[in-house]
Protein backbone atom coordinates (compact mmCIF):
# COMPACT_ATOMS: atom_id res chain seq x y z
CA UNK A 1 0.00 0.00 0.00
CA UNK A 2 2.98 2.43 0.74
CA UNK A 3 4.09 1.67 -2.69
CA UNK A 4 1.27 3.10 -4.34
CA UNK A 5 1.03 5.85 -2.59
CA UNK A 6 4.30 6.60 -3.32
CA UNK A 7 3.88 6.51 -6.86
CA UNK A 8 0.66 8.82 -6.63
CA UNK A 9 2.96 10.94 -5.16
CA UNK A 10 5.49 10.94 -7.60
CA UNK A 11 2.92 10.91 -10.36
CA UNK A 12 1.33 13.88 -9.01
CA UNK A 13 4.55 15.33 -8.76
CA UNK A 14 5.70 14.82 -11.93
CA UNK A 15 2.73 16.03 -14.23
CA UNK A 16 2.72 19.16 -11.98
CA UNK A 17 6.61 19.76 -13.24
CA UNK A 18 5.72 18.39 -16.88
CA UNK A 19 2.75 21.57 -16.86
CA UNK A 20 5.84 24.02 -16.22
CA UNK A 21 8.94 22.22 -18.56
CA UNK A 22 6.90 21.24 -21.45
CA UNK A 23 5.14 24.72 -21.84
CA UNK A 24 8.98 26.03 -21.45
CA UNK A 25 10.32 23.84 -23.73
CA UNK A 26 7.61 24.56 -26.37
CA UNK A 27 8.33 28.02 -25.85
CA UNK A 28 12.38 27.36 -26.76
CA UNK A 29 11.17 25.90 -29.83
CA UNK A 30 9.12 29.04 -30.99
CA UNK A 31 12.20 31.02 -30.24
CA UNK A 32 14.64 28.66 -32.26
CA UNK A 33 12.34 28.63 -35.05
CA UNK A 34 11.87 24.88 -34.94
CA UNK A 35 7.97 25.02 -34.51
CA UNK A 36 5.70 28.25 -35.29
CA UNK A 37 4.58 30.67 -33.26
CA UNK A 38 7.29 32.80 -32.66
CA UNK A 39 7.44 36.25 -34.52
CA UNK A 40 11.09 37.64 -35.41
CA UNK A 41 11.57 41.33 -34.85
CA UNK A 42 14.84 43.63 -35.18
CA UNK A 43 15.09 46.34 -32.54
CA UNK A 44 17.76 48.54 -31.73
CA UNK A 45 19.65 48.50 -28.46
CA UNK A 46 18.93 52.04 -26.34
CA UNK A 47 21.28 50.63 -23.35
CA UNK A 48 23.36 48.33 -21.48
CA UNK A 49 23.63 47.66 -17.63
CA UNK A 50 26.35 45.34 -15.64
CA UNK A 51 23.60 44.37 -12.65
CA UNK A 52 26.78 43.59 -10.29
CA UNK A 53 26.20 40.82 -7.49
CA UNK A 54 25.76 43.72 -4.73
CA UNK A 55 23.23 44.87 -7.11
CA UNK A 56 21.41 41.81 -7.60
CA UNK A 57 18.14 40.36 -5.38
CA UNK A 58 20.21 36.98 -6.02
CA UNK A 59 23.74 37.93 -5.63
CA UNK A 60 24.35 37.17 -9.34
CA UNK A 61 26.34 39.30 -11.68
CA UNK A 62 24.06 39.64 -14.93
CA UNK A 63 24.46 41.82 -18.51
CA UNK A 64 21.36 43.15 -19.48
CA UNK A 65 20.53 45.11 -22.51
CA UNK A 66 17.30 47.30 -23.20
CA UNK A 67 15.95 48.49 -26.47
CA UNK A 68 12.94 51.08 -27.87
CA UNK A 69 13.92 53.17 -24.98
CA UNK A 70 12.68 51.52 -22.32
CA UNK A 71 14.44 51.80 -18.83
CA UNK A 72 17.20 49.20 -18.53
CA UNK A 73 17.21 48.47 -14.73
CA UNK A 74 13.77 48.10 -14.63
CA UNK A 75 11.93 44.97 -15.11
CA UNK A 76 9.73 44.43 -18.65
CA UNK A 77 9.81 42.94 -21.80
CA UNK A 78 12.11 46.37 -23.50
CA UNK A 79 15.23 44.17 -22.27
CA UNK A 80 16.60 40.96 -21.65
CA UNK A 81 19.91 39.41 -20.38
CA UNK A 82 22.88 38.01 -22.17
CA UNK A 83 25.69 36.10 -21.65
CA UNK A 84 28.80 38.52 -20.28
CA UNK A 85 30.39 37.98 -24.28
CA UNK A 86 27.65 39.07 -25.99
CA UNK A 87 27.10 41.61 -23.54
CA UNK A 88 30.83 43.17 -24.43
CA UNK A 89 29.85 42.59 -28.26
CA UNK A 90 27.01 44.77 -28.07
CA UNK A 91 26.97 48.14 -28.36
CA UNK A 92 24.56 50.75 -27.98
CA UNK A 93 22.40 51.28 -31.82
CA UNK A 94 23.30 47.89 -32.45
CA UNK A 95 20.65 45.55 -34.46
CA UNK A 96 19.10 42.32 -32.14
CA UNK A 97 16.89 39.87 -33.30
CA UNK A 98 14.54 39.38 -30.99
CA UNK A 99 11.61 36.85 -30.64
CA UNK A 100 8.15 37.74 -29.70
CA UNK A 101 5.94 35.06 -28.35
CA UNK A 102 2.39 35.69 -28.58
CA UNK A 103 0.63 33.42 -26.25
CA UNK A 104 2.55 34.97 -23.52
CA UNK A 105 3.32 38.45 -24.50
CA UNK A 106 7.44 38.19 -23.80
CA UNK A 107 10.69 38.56 -25.99
CA UNK A 108 13.39 36.35 -26.09
CA UNK A 109 16.47 36.95 -27.51
CA UNK A 110 17.02 34.48 -30.42
CA UNK A 111 20.51 33.32 -28.74
CA UNK A 112 20.08 34.28 -25.67
CA UNK A 113 20.44 32.24 -22.54
CA UNK A 114 16.84 31.37 -22.23
CA UNK A 115 17.91 29.31 -25.49
CA UNK A 116 21.26 28.30 -24.38
CA UNK A 117 22.20 24.45 -25.33
CA UNK A 118 22.37 24.01 -20.99
CA UNK A 119 19.47 25.33 -20.64
CA UNK A 120 17.94 22.70 -23.54
CA UNK A 121 19.95 19.98 -21.75
CA UNK A 122 18.51 20.38 -18.40
CA UNK A 123 15.22 20.46 -19.82
CA UNK A 124 15.19 17.57 -21.45
CA UNK A 125 16.62 15.69 -18.20
CA UNK A 126 14.22 17.37 -15.89
CA UNK A 127 11.18 16.24 -18.57
CA UNK A 128 12.79 12.59 -19.01
CA UNK A 129 12.65 12.29 -15.23
CA UNK A 130 9.26 13.62 -15.17
CA UNK A 131 7.66 11.00 -17.64
CA UNK A 132 9.70 8.40 -15.87
CA UNK A 133 8.12 9.39 -12.74
CA UNK A 134 4.83 8.99 -14.45
CA UNK A 135 5.48 5.50 -15.67
CA UNK A 136 6.57 4.31 -12.39
CA UNK A 137 3.13 5.09 -11.58
CA UNK A 138 1.69 3.10 -13.82
CA UNK A 139 3.60 0.05 -13.54
CA UNK A 140 3.05 0.14 -10.12
CA UNK A 141 -0.53 1.15 -10.96
CA UNK A 142 -0.51 -2.18 -12.65
CA UNK A 143 0.84 -4.27 -10.65
CA UNK A 144 -1.08 -3.55 -7.63
CA UNK A 145 -4.37 -3.64 -9.87
CA UNK A 146 -3.12 -7.53 -11.19
CA UNK A 147 -2.76 -8.66 -7.24
CA UNK A 148 -6.25 -6.97 -6.26
CA UNK A 149 -7.45 -8.93 -9.12
CA UNK A 150 -5.90 -12.24 -8.30
CA UNK A 151 -7.42 -12.50 -4.66
CA UNK A 152 -10.63 -11.68 -5.60
CA UNK A 153 -10.60 -14.56 -8.11
CA UNK A 154 -8.74 -16.86 -6.16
Amino acid sequence: MFRMIFAIVVCWLSISLISVTAPKLYKMFQIKGWVPGGVPLQVTVTSKWHETAEESLDGRETYWVAWNDGDVKVRGKHRSNMFQDQWRATSIGDKQDIIYIPWEGDTYPKDGIFVSFGNFVFDFILLTLELLGIYYFVRVARQTIRRWKSRVYE
